[in-house]
């Protein structure tokens, strides 16, 4: 049914959606790099919405030449003397060192001490421990990802819920996402230096989408109270995350009935995504 209506289904991972978000979307990009029909491979998590309209500026075609995502990228932070978790640059030595260069740690521990990092996942083998596996590296591979004093910058963390990017980049997202799913970065602590990478070698644009979300576990995240808030919002978001269909079936067609509606920031072209 799905074939016969062009509709193509890969198998992934079963990882929970630690790295196979990121692999799913390098793989793609290389299926479809040449295609002369798509222009762009746009990867969101199953249990969110889009706000069509906004992502695409209320223009039509989509707009196909920048990279979209929900990471707050700044190029400032590559000169930052200011203290932030995943911020550092890791040497080969495994030695670390602020951004800025002007303090020196032997390990990771004496960088997280000093920096006040109080995010759960930093000190994680699957964050800090592949990001340290990366730099120790010294395979080709990763000659692309270093600074010029052999380092590798990292310039923190983000939300990852969302990623358009031009298949046009497909080759340079590759060299970027394969060395983080090698030494097994999970994606909020990959995609921001894939980005990063990703701009600084090609220069191109990145347009941050808004994200509502509520990190007020057990009572808000998720339920139809958080929907709201997020429609009756001024902000215009161009996604909104999480919202389960596991809610059952009759919330979320109401949710999703809702969510079509114009909201105070945007208008209507939210749309449901029910697969990852």
């Amino acid at each position: 049914m799905l074939r016969s209506n062009f509709i193509s289904v890969r198998a992934s991972a079963a990882d929970k959606g630690f790295y196979s978000p990121l692999s799913n979307l390098r793989n793609l990009l290389l299926e479809y790099k040449n295609s002369t029909t798509i222009e762009g491979i746009l990867y969101i998590h199953d249990n969110a919405i889009m706000n069509v309209t906004r992502l695409a500026e209320d223009r039509y075609p989509f707009p196909t030449h920048q990279i979209l995502s929900t990471i707050g990228y700044d190029s400032s932070r590559r000169q930052t003397n200011k203290k932030g978790c995943q911020q550092y640059r890791i040497f080969p030595d495994k030695h670390f060192e602020s951004i800025d260069k002007s303090k020196i740690f032997q390990s990771f521990e004496e960088w997280n001490k000093w920096s006040n990092c109080e995010w759960y996942h930093s000190e994680k083998d699957y964050c800090s421990g592949g990001q340290l596996r990366m730099a120790t590296d010294l395979s080709p591979s990763l000659d692309k990802l270093r600074e010029p004093d052999g380092s590798i910058l990292f310039t923190g963390f983000g939300q990852s819920d969302f990623m358009f990017v031009p298949t046009l980049l497909a080759d340079i997202f590759e060299e970027a996402t394969t060395p983080h799913l090698k030494h097994g970065v999970w994606i909020e602590c990959a995609f921001p230096k894939v980005l990063d990478n990703v701009i600084q070698r090609t220069q191109t644009q990145h347009r941050m989408i808004p994200l509502c979300t509520s990190w007020d576990y057990g009572t808000i995240r998720g339920t139809m109270q958080m929907v709201k808030s997020c429609i009756d919002s001024p902000e215009p978001y161009g996604i909104l995350h999480p919202f389960k269909i596991s809610n059952g079936l009759d919330t979320y067609n109401r949710m999703y009935n809702n969510t079509n509606r114009n909201n105070k920031g945007a208008r209507n072209g939210y749309r449901a995504t029910l697969g990852k």
